[in-house]
């Protein structure tokens, strides 16, 4: 049986090699620093949430010296490590990505839009927590109220023309 190793007279049943009560005492327990371990945290604290973007982008090439301080200095801020602005891989990147905008762009006939509008309430449907996800991209197909009612009539038990048939697709 291991005894506290402030007060040796009790279990040692807390981290530190403490027992209860030295554990949860203040200034017993600031005398005893973590232990370096390779479970401890260390580096970049990890936060919950989005970080807020950096204050610019940088024109700095990936794998470069330069970037690898930027990178270091927006760590330090607490800020995202990467801008949506930021200098891509190479130019050709950079020219299919639409320069800094990370956002793909393609031409949908109106039936292709009508099929991926139901495909996404299909998948909403299987996956509840979705929805709302979902939702946005109908919205940026211009499809929200299209998106509603196919949700709508998965919801009544009523079963849309599969996918497979609005593509032509023979199984």
């Amino acid at each position: 049986m291991l005894n506290c190793r402030h007060c040796r007279e009790r279990f040692a049943g807390r981290p530190r090699g403490l027992c209860g009560r030295c554990y949860y005492t203040p200034a017993i327990v600031a005398l005893y620093p973590v232990a370096a371990s390779k479970f401890n945290r260390r580096g970049v604290p990890d936060r919950t949430g989005t970080p807020p973007l950096p204050p610019a982008a940088t024109h700095a090439r990936p794998g470069s010296p330069e970037k690898v301080a930027v990178l270091e200095s927006r760590a330090e801020l607490g800020v995202a490590l990467w801008h949506p602005a930021d200098e891509p891989m190479d130019r050709d990147s950079a020219r299919k990505m639409g320069g800094g905008n990370r956002h793909m762009q393609i031409q949908l006939t109106e039936d292709e839009r009508q099929a991926m509008l139901l495909a996404l309430a299909r998948l909403a449907g299987d996956r509840p927590g979705w929805v709302w996800y979902l939702g946005g991209i109908a919205e940026r197909l211009h499809g929200r109220e299209m998106y509603a009612e196919f949700l709508q009539i998965r919801k009544d038990g009523l079963e849309a023309e599969p996918i497979e048939t609005l593509w032509g697709i023979v199984s």
